[in-house]
């Protein structure tokens, strides 16, 4: 890499994926040297404040890249959708900040080979990106199906390398207005947080190249298309970037729940590329405390749990009813009766829609038992 390239590669996550963050930064210090790092903590200030994974890695608070809107954001999304929602307006930031080229990571990737070749793409192209799969997927009766893999996205944004232009930064402002109220886990709707969007990168950015190298981004959803062998090789070449997305507790052969199209054997490749991550991971888990915490956003200010349909309420406001709501993580009791009011007009509706004789089967009338 030439000095003069200024090179971010980062990541967002909240406090129980600081281990695996904690990984991946350090994975960086031998693969990408000539980078910065920085990471997007989603929590509220004072559980960031205690977050330190060494000089090298900037933190953000999610007020720093939110300044106005950081307080309806967590309160309006889950925590995958505030983990996703945040990454466009992280790299807008990193662009204002000078930043030439950028990578994107999920805290659950780990590198173990050079990215030099990766940034040197980046010299050609304003957009590098990742699919699934990368070879033909019949409909065989396994999980993921192939209707499954169109409905996440046909690329996975775990992975996403950029190179400052203004293309680049259009598809990226494009794609934070998108976030800024559909960045939604309702996969029964057709969404599917961030990735749902970044689908249409491809008709978007003018010069995109997709990396089909079995060595990137290898995971769960794609290791049955893939080889690898002992010293870490791939088909084309070495691994560079494994995804440890959904790595199992107990059975490592399973390689990720809920699926059944990768599975390993003790004493092969990949089950001993994830069993030294895992033992890795425990280990990293002893020295931060942070990750045993309770998701801050996750919670009302005085400490109880924030309900989905609460969530749902408010994201639905207008801006002016947020604005006289004030800030939501206090405005539990308010909250809390507009749900109560919402269902009881909802059953309402609902009855009111029935025919009369299945209203008068759940009310009978006095004469109706004679």
């Amino acid at each position: 890499m030439t000095q003069d390239v200024h090179t971010v590669v980062f990541t967002v996550c909240s406090a129980n994926y600081l281990g695996r963050a904690k990984l991946l930064f350090d994975s960086l210090r031998v693969h990408a040297p000539f980078a910065q790092f920085a990471l997007l903590v989603c929590e509220k200030d004072e559980i960031v404040d205690q977050v330190d994974l060494g000089k090298d890695v900037t933190i953000y608070r999610p007020s720093d890249i939110l300044p106005k809107h950081w307080k309806e954001f967590a309160f309006k999304y889950n925590v995958v959708e505030c983990n996703t929602a945040v990454k466009p307006f992280v790299i807008e930031h990193l662009f204002e900040q000078n930043a030439d080229h950028i990578l994107y990571l999920d805290p659950d990737i780990e590198a173990h080979a050079s990215l030099s070749p990766l940034f040197k793409l980046l010299t050609q192209h304003e957009m590098v990106l990742t699919p699934h799969i990368t070879k033909p997927l019949y409909d065989d009766g396994g999980f993921p199906s192939v209707e499954h893999y169109l409905n996440v996205g046909q690329f996975n944004l775990g992975f996403l390398a950029l190179r400052k232009s203004e293309e680049t930064k259009g598809v990226i402002r494009w794609w934070a207005s998108m976030l800024g109220e559909k960045c939604l886990h309702q996969f029964g709707s057709g969404y599917f947080v961030d990735q749902y969007w970044a689908a249409l990168f491809a008709s978007l950015c003018p010069n995109i190249f997709i990396l089909r190298h079995a060595g990137y981004n290898m995971a769960w959803w794609n290791a049955f298309q893939r080889e690898l062998n002992d010293q870490l090789q791939t088909e084309d070449g070495p691994l560079v970037l494994f995804h440890y997305s959904h790595l199992p507790k107990d059975n490592l052969a399973q390689v990720a729940p809920k699926q059944t199209r990768s599975k390993t054997t003790e004493g092969s490749p990949l089950y001993n590329l994830l069993l030294d991550y895992q033992k890795r991971l425990v280990e990293t888990h002893k020295t931060l405390p942070l990750v045993n915490k309770e998701y801050s956003f996750g919670l009302y200010d005085d400490g109880s749990p924030i309900e989905q349909q609460e969530r749902a309420l408010y994201h639905a406001m207008t801006a002016q009813e947020k604005v006289a709501l004030g800030d939501p993580f206090s405005a539990k009791h308010t909250l809390q009766q507009k749900v109560i009011g919402h269902n009881q007009r909802k059953r309402k509706k609902r009855l009111l829609s029935l025919p009369q004789r299945a209203l008068r089967a759940l009310f009978p009338l006095q004469g109706d038992s004679q």
